[in-house]
């Protein structure tokens, strides 16, 4: 999926995991974008499966949060 903020364009996927704290499984958020210099910064959110959808719109909110200096 791709995702814009910022005035730059996010890569972003899900994948599933099962916790090794708590041997629940849980779902991930995992955005990228290349940088200028052309790093790639990655930001992941980590939820409960069960409770995903509603982290999701949080973990959104923050992607349309960041902000870079040029």
């Amino acid at each position: 999926q791709r995702a814009n903020s910022a005035g730059r364009q996010w890569l972003r996927t899900t994948a599933s995991n099962r916790s090794p704290g708590t041997s629940e499984n849980e779902r991930l958020a995992v955005y990228t974008t290349q940088l200028d210099e052309g790093n790639l910064l990655y930001a992941i959110g980590v939820a409960p499966n069960s409770e995903f959808a509603d982290y999701d719109v949080t973990f959104r909110r923050v992607i349309g949060t960041i902000q870079f200096g040029r």
